[in-house]
């Protein structure tokens, strides 16, 4: 690459808790190894879309590079062509990438890479961290267990006994056998409100796809219509009516909540929501267990994955580049395992170091067989100001054994982050078989589904609170399932199977 550092100029969101890209630590070990001068062009943290479309009408020019995530506006980018295709530098010159793409057990990600056009314009982003991919969980006051003599409900019906009795028995002790909370959550916050846990002891909440599935044929489907999300509501709305599932859960934010769960008399029996970090410093949260998903009548015992792929892009060259094979390059570099680890953890040696391969600490996800990998003395996400990375922008590739569930754990049973892997392995892969991944519409495509889209969801979740507050009548389910017909949800599932069609090609 030559003696004198090349001036690559790259364009990025800003983010307040970086101090300077220019110092960057981060920066620093880019800059050193790939043998460049990175120059930034700071773009606005509200708005960027404004600003990036006012851009593109004015023919601005635009910097070498862009990191930023740009699939909501990409045929925007594409049109005006400012971004290169990559394809022959994915072919030709990939190095760190290259084990990735040419390992079979990625083949189903592999679609993802790719635009309608069949044309690669970014290297991705691909962070494994399995408490995001499994966070749809549920919690379960094992003190009132204890007092009432009672498992951990594994049922629906089950769940519907225990919470009754958490109604009927002053669980809390406080001789008001009216202030407890069977169940609860909120309208804001990580997976706080129930639908989706609840709905999987009925039918696979694919919260991916909108709530596709496959039919018997193995054609696209939809669940919202069918006879068992009518059943899975009509259970919520069971929890509802009985006061069992509190109605300030529809209402209520999740700064509401934290309220009730700091109180001292924790009133709460059950919840759902992600992590237990909702409790902050309450010391609530060491009455509270993961709960598995339930199963329902059908035996149906289904957990929402979240699944991440490789359509977070955040890593684009532009036409306006003097060297794109380098701008290529210096991405790939960027999966490097290293790397991809300070991208995210920050400076090792300060923030974080390696695990000795002899030590006998277990990482948080011990009991799901991941080695312990990174022990972090500082955790830059908690920190106002920081110089050690970009606020985990840039290509990277962390696998689960480098990234969060790597972490050494700390020895506190009640830490949030070991309570969350303590719930993920109850939930982990309870999917079907096969379900539908994120679909990737063409331009043309998406100028048609997108309204039906819109409409669509937008009657989904209408009815869907509705019928479970009591607010409409399961009598009009029909009525529900016609407005969903004339919003045109067929064509929006015939104009998705073409694109997953079209997607399967790239596999196959």
């Amino acid at each position: 690459m030559g003696d004198e550092p090349v001036k690559i100029s790259i364009g990025l969101v800003k983010n307040d808790s970086v101090e300077d890209y220019e110092t960057n630590t981060y920066t620093k070990r880019i800059e050193e190894m790939a043998n460049v001068d990175l120059e930034f062009v700071l773009f606005p943290s509200v708005e960027t879309q404004t600003k990036f479309s006012a851009m593109l009408a004015a023919r601005e020019p635009f910097p070498e590079i862009i990191d930023r995530d740009l699939s909501g506006s990409l045929y925007q980018f594409i049109d005006a062509g400012v971004l290169l295709p990559l394809d022959d530098y994915y072919e030709n010159l990939t190095y760190y990438m290259r084990p990735f793409l040419d390992d079979p057990e990625n083949a189903s990600v592999m679609p993802y890479l790719y635009s309608p056009n069949g044309h690669i314009y970014s290297i991705p982003f691909i962070n494994k961290v399995i408490g995001n991919e499994w966070s749809s969980r549920a919690w379960i006051n094992q003190e009132w267990l204890d007092k009432l003599g009672l498992p951990i409900p594994a049922t629906t019906e089950e769940y519907l006994s225990t919470l009754r009795a958490f109604r009927d028995n002053d669980m809390n002790g406080n001789g008001d056998t009216t202030d407890e909370y069977p169940l609860i959550g909120s309208t804001n916050g990580w997976n706080n409100l129930p639908y989706n846990f609840l709905m999987g002891s009925f039918i696979f909440p694919n919260v991916n796809t909108d709530y596709m599935l496959f039919d018997e044929d193995g054609k696209l489907d939809i669940a919202i219509n069918k006879p068992e999300w009518k059943a899975g509501l009509q259970y919520m709305n069971q929890l509802v009516s009985e006061g069992l599932l509190s109605p300030l859960t529809f209402t209520q934010d999740q700064t509401a909540l934290r309220v009730l769960l700091k109180d001292e008399s924790h009133p709460i029996g059950s919840m759902v929501a992600a992590s237990m970090s909702i409790y902050q410093e309450s010391d609530n949260k060491k009455a509270m267990v993961p709960m598995a998903p339930l199963s329902g009548p059908e035996g149906v015992a289904y957990t929402t994955p979240y699944i991440v792929l490789p359509n977070a892009a955040r890593w684009y060259v532009t036409s306006y580049a003097q060297n794109p094979e380098l701008c290529f390059r210096i991405g790939d570099m960027m999966w490097e395992p290293q790397l991809s680890v300070e991208s995210r953890f920050g400076k090792q040696g300060e923030d974080w170091d390696l695990a000795e391969e002899s030590t006998t600490e277990k990482s948080l996800y011990w009991n799901m067989g991941i080695p312990p990998y990174i022990v972090r003395h500082i955790d830059l996400w908690t920190v106002s100001l920081q110089n050690h990375h970009w606020g985990d922008l840039g290509p990277a590739w962390r696998p689960y054994e480098r990234s969060d569930p790597s972490l050494v754990w700390n020895g506190d049973e009640y830490d949030y982050l070991y309570t969350t892997a303590l719930a993920v392995a109850g939930v982990y892969q309870k999917t079907p078989e096969k379900y539908p991944l994120p679909i990737i519409l063409s331009e043309e495509e998406n100028d048609i589904a997108a309204d039906i889209k819109v409409t669509v969801n937008g009657l989904r979740d209408e009815w869907r609170a509705g019928l479970v507050t009591g607010t409409y009548s399961f009598d009009d389910w029909d009525i529900y399932v016609q407005e969903l017909e004339n919003a045109g949800l067929a064509e929006w599932m015939e104009i998705s199977q073409t694109a997953y069609d079209r997607m399967q090609t790239l596999i196959d």
